[in-house]
C-alpha cells in the first residue's frame, strides 16, 4: 500500500494534523476511513480508523523500526505528500474520498 500511496498520491484524500503528521482519508462517505502515519528517528507508525460498517472498525496499528522497508517508506510518503499539500492540490473531493476508502478497505480487509 505504501508503495501505492507514494506513486499514486493525487488519487487520495492527504491532510496534516495539528502535530504535523500525514493523515490519509476522511469520513465524507458516511464510514471512517483515516491513517495517521507518524514518523520519528527511531520508528514509523500507521495508526487506522477505518470501519468496515458503522462501528465496526479493522485495522490495527503498525509500528516500524528504523532499517526496516516500511519504515524508509513511510518517512518517504511523509516528504512526497507535504511537499504535494503545499502546492494546495485542487481535488475531486467525492473522487478522492471514494478512492481512498476503497483503498484502506481492500488493505485492511486482507490483514484481517
Amino acid at each position: 500500500m505504501l508503495k501505492e500511496l507514494i506513486e499514486n498520491k493525487e488519487k487520495y484524500y492527504w491532510t496534516l494534523n495539528s502535530d504535523g503528521d500525514i493523515k490519509l482519508g476522511n469520513s465524507d462517505l458516511g464510514l471512517k476511513a483515516i491513517v495517521t502515519f507518524t514518523a520519528t528517528k527511531k520508528w514509523a507508525n500507521m495508526a487506522p480508523l477505518v470501519e468496515e460498517t458503522p462501528g465496526k472498525f479493522i485495522g490495527k496499528p503498525e509500528t516500524f523500526s528504523k532499517g526496516s522497508e516500511n519504515f524508509q517508506q513511510i518517512i518517504d510518503l511523509e516528504k512526497v505528500i507535504k511537499e504535494y499539500l503545499k502546492t494546495e492540490p485542487k481535488i475531486n473531493r467525492d473522487k478522492v474520498s471514494r478512492n481512498t476508502l476503497n483503498l484502506l478497505h481492500k488493505y485492511y480487509k486482507k490483514k484481517n
